[in-house]
């Protein structure tokens, strides 16, 4: 007889949190860029604001089909806005693909922690690069 594993979708207050870490992330970074670029200071918010789309939803299948969508979006739109210093939000796509993929309970923690050292150094190599202007 064949025996079916089931992976037990993760609890949503997890995927939440994992999601809330990018969106400190971008919020931060919005910050920075705003004080060192105050004229783009709108877009800046926009991209942080585009992070925290998918907290707004309750449903686990919408939470997790926006925060795919989100990173769709946010990724391309860091990549063409390299001149205007949106390059720094790719990191924060990261948490939102992170946060829609299944995962077992038990390695909740430790997707969370990896997310957080990815946020941590993107954090890191950012302000290097701020320190260089």
């Amino acid at each position: 007889m064949v025996e079916r594993v089931q992976v037990v979708l993760a609890p949503v207050i997890w995927d939440r949190l994992t999601v809330g870490a990018g969106v400190g992330y971008a919020t931060l970074v919005s910050v920075l860029l705003a004080v060192g670029y105050p004229r783009l200071t709108p877009l800046y918010v926009i991209c942080a604001l585009l992070t925290a789309v998918p907290l707004a939803f309750r449903d686990h299948l919408d939470f997790r089909a926006v925060c795919l969508l989100v990173a769709v979006v946010l990724v391309p739109m860091a990549l063409f806005g390299v001149f205007f210093g949106l390059f720094v939000y790719a990191p924060a796509a990261l948490p939102l693909v992170v946060a829609a993929l299944p995962t077992p309970k038990r390695y909740q923690r430790e997707k969370f922690v990896a997310v957080g050292v990815v946020l941590a150094a993107g954090l890191v190599l950012f302000a290097i690069q701020f320190a260089r202007f």
